[in-house]
């Protein structure tokens, strides 16, 4: 799954990177999210993973928190959980990774989300993906 349009995300609420969800049916799934953007002020952006089905989850964050340095890690277990706050070097491009395995033991729609930090603008380009791969 690629972002075919920029994504743009101007409130401090979550919302679904566009392109970026998919639906998954019972299994277990490894995948990898490439996000590059920029955060239009200092206080930068923060990302994280839902599902609308059940399971549980394991999803690492890297991403540049400021520069070209990658520094901002966070390790998650908990759907909808924000990951460390990176990008905080107003309108530099920056880029983040998001590795995890989820369990589905219900279909849902696995979901990646962004937000903006206070106020400004976050966007995430058009080449940004998920790489998703059923393991069982």
């Amino acid at each position: 799954m690629i972002v075919a349009n920029a994504y743009t995300n101007a409130t401090t609420a979550f919302t679904n990177i566009t392109n970026l969800t998919r639906t998954l049916t019972a299994g277990s799934y490894s995948f990898i999210v490439e996000l590059v953007g920029q955060s239009s002020s200092a206080a930068g952006a923060q990302f994280t993973v839902t599902f609308s089905g059940t399971s549980t989850v394991e999803w690492i964050q890297v991403a540049q928190a400021s520069g070209t340095t990658f520094v901002a890690t966070s390790r998650q277990t908990t759907l909808g959980t924000a990951g460390t706050t990176c990008w905080t070097t107003a309108a530099a491009e920056a880029s983040a990774r998001l590795i995890g395995e989820i369990v589905v033991t219900a279909s849902g729609t696995l979901n990646i989300q962004g937000l903006k930090v206070t106020s400004g603008t976050l966007t995430v380009r058009a080449c940004s993906l998920v790489l998703l791969d059923q393991t069982a």
